[in-house]
């Protein structure tokens, strides 16, 4: 899985019906790749947007984050995009274009699941 964090853009209801506002260089980007997919959140009002492919994540990788974040997509996307100070305020999606990044991904994921953050 690739990831990019595209914007945030306010939504709008009129009568029973949601909508998105979104700027003209966010429709550009929404263009990237016709594989691409999209993760959509909201919050307060507020519709985040994710857009994302999942080849370029190792499969063992996403499989203990499906596992520890009980499939929530969304978690998981942020997750990856966002540093750690355990990783040098670095996020861990930087780290997964070799093998000993992945390893440093998984211990990080392992300590996460033992609590052990120190």
């Amino acid at each position: 899985m690739k990831l990019t964090n595209i914007t945030t853009s306010n939504v709008k209801k009129v009568e029973d019906s949601l909508y998105l506002e979104l700027p003209n260089n966010v429709i550009n980007e929404l263009s990237i790749c016709e594989s691409d997919t999209f993760i959509v959140t909201v919050s307060k009002g507020k519709m985040q947007l994710m857009v994302y492919s999942n080849t370029d994540i190792p499969a063992v990788i996403y499989n203990e984050l499906l596992s520890f974040f009980k499939a929530d997509e969304a978690i998981i996307a942020k997750w990856l995009q966002t540093p750690k100070n355990l990783l040098e305020n670095k996020a861990p999606i930087e780290f997964l274009n070799s093998e000993c990044g992945i390893e440093t991904i998984l211990d990080l994921i392992n300590r996460m699941k033992t609590g052990d953050l120190s």
